[in-house]
């Protein structure tokens, strides 16, 4: 009985716990956000949630003058969807431009290969996002 009192325990603190533990690990960002930050720890780096729709297209970019710096964009599902090392050869920032294929949340990670500061910006093509999600471009008509 005192073993599975202790499985039950466990269990509990994995699914209750652990997804506490993880939400806490990310900071939310929106289009058209740019966020000042630092990497402490280059082995993991630091991670980014936004939501976004389907059909999106985003640009994140991910700049610094003082380290090399590459980017991940992941679903929620912890799938790598795009990620990008440097611009070009002598452009040591990263970018990612790519089309989401669902309604969702996302995560962007900053990484480097040392610790310093870095920008992190999240644009979307075509216009701004509204606050129902939708996006409005040029000829678009709203009313309400």
């Amino acid at each position: 009985m005192l073993r599975r009192k202790f499985l039950f325990m466990t269990l509990l603190l994995l699914f209750v716990l652990i997804p506490v533990v993880h939400a806490q690990d990310t900071t939310p960002l929106a289009y058209g956000d740019s966020i000042r930050g630092k990497i402490t720890d280059p082995a993991n780096g630091v991670l980014y949630t936004f939501d976004g729709r389907k059909g999106d297209v985003i640009t994140a970019t991910l700049s610094s003058d003082q380290i090399d710096v590459y980017i991940r964009l992941g679903d929620s599902n912890g799938n790598i969807l795009a990620e990008n090392d440097d611009i070009s050869d002598t452009n040591l920032n990263a970018s990612i431009e790519f089309t989401l294929p669902e309604n969702g949340q996302y995560v962007l990670a900053a990484l480097a290969y040392d610790a310093g500061p870095y920008t992190l910006s999240l644009e979307v093509a075509g216009g701004a996002a509204t606050g129902d999600g939708q996006t409005l471009t040029y000829g678009d008509t709203v009313s309400g």
